[in-house]
C-alpha cells in the first residue's frame, strides 16, 4: 500500500501517486478524465480500473464523489468534492 492521495476541492481533482516508482495519475471527478502514467479503464459493471494499479473508482455525480476502491484489501474511500 504504497500510494499517496490527495484531494483538491478548488478544481474537483484526485491525485494519486505510488511513492516506490513516482508514477502519478491526476483525476478530475466532475469530467471522468485522467492524466498521467495511468489510464482510466471503463468496466462492465460501471466502474472504472485504474490501468496498472489495484485501484478501481467509481464516480457518483448525483453526490459529487467518487469512490476509490481496491478490493484486495478490502479498502472502499468515498471522496466528495462540495464547493
Amino acid at each position: 500500500m504504497d500510494y499517496r492521495l490527495l484531494l483538491v476541492r478548488q478544481t474537483r481533482r484526485l491525485n494519486i501517486e505510488h511513492v516506490l516508482t513516482g508514477e502519478q495519475v491526476s483525476i478530475r471527478m466532475d469530467q471522468q478524465h485522467a492524466t498521467g502514467d495511468w489510464s482510466l479503464d471503463r468496466q462492465p459493471c460501471g466502474r472504472y480500473a485504474l490501468m496498472g494499479t489495484p485501484w478501481l473508482v467509481v464516480f457518483e455525480h448525483h453526490l459529487q464523489s467518487c469512490r476509490l476502491i481496491w478490493p484486495a484489501y478490502g479498502f472502499d474511500l468515498t471522496l466528495q468534492c462540495v464547493a
